[in-house]
């Protein structure tokens, strides 16, 4: 044995076999007392009531599930009628003055070069008279904008824009609506 091992030595012996004091490693007293702490957070989190509790989360899960059903359904429905999957529209809600706003820069962005810059009409059909050529209603005008339409100009943009991104813009085309500032001509059928 060792001097060293001589300071560590305890008072017990046990047929000969002397118990040694070492000292744990920092590191494992810094993991044994964050595994602590975080079983404290845990359990006060969930046991206290400050998280959801079992019955909570099994009611949110059973909501999404009733509501991706509720889908499916809906799609089921339309294609037994005979219609495509993508004519089944939601309804939207009413688009707001902020919609308007922030799809003014997404429209400048990306419709100006076949649009115009005031929606006049370039490439693409004037937006500020009455006529339509794929519907005046705002379902439309986020249909075509996702969708495209083929054998025109009008490519899909979903994959560049986010759903929020097509609604604002959808909203801020159909606030052009009624303009009537010169251009192309009309073309598509006439709404009032």
């Amino acid at each position: 044995m060792s001097d060293q091992d001589d300071n560590l030595m305890e008072d017990h012996n046990y047929d000969g076999i002397y118990e040694l004091d070492n000292d744990l490693p920092f590191w494992w007293i810094a993991l044994f007392i964050t595994t602590v702490i975080i079983g404290i957070v845990y359990c006060s989190y969930y046991f206290l009531g400050l998280g959801p509790g079992q019955e909570q989360e099994y009611e949110l899960a059973v909501a999404e599930a009733q509501r991706v059903e509720k889908e499916k359904t809906i799609l089921a429905m339309a294609n037994s009628k005979g219609k495509p999957v993508e004519e089944v529209v939601i309804k939207l809600p009413e688009p707001t003055a902020a919609n308007i706003a922030n799809g003014k820069p997404i429209f400048t962005k990306f419709c100006v070069a076949c649009h115009g810059p005031q929606g006049a009409g370039l490439v693409g059909p004037n937006l500020t008279d009455n006529h339509f050529i794929n519907g005046p209603t705002l379902e439309d005008a986020v249909k075509i904008i996702t969708k495209g339409k083929s054998n025109t100009a009008m490519v899909a943009w979903s994959a560049q824009l986010t759903k929020e991104q097509i609604f604002d813009v959808a909203a801020y085309i159909l606030s052009l609506k009624g303009q009537n500032l010169p251009g192309k001509p009309p073309e598509g059928k006439e709404y009032k």
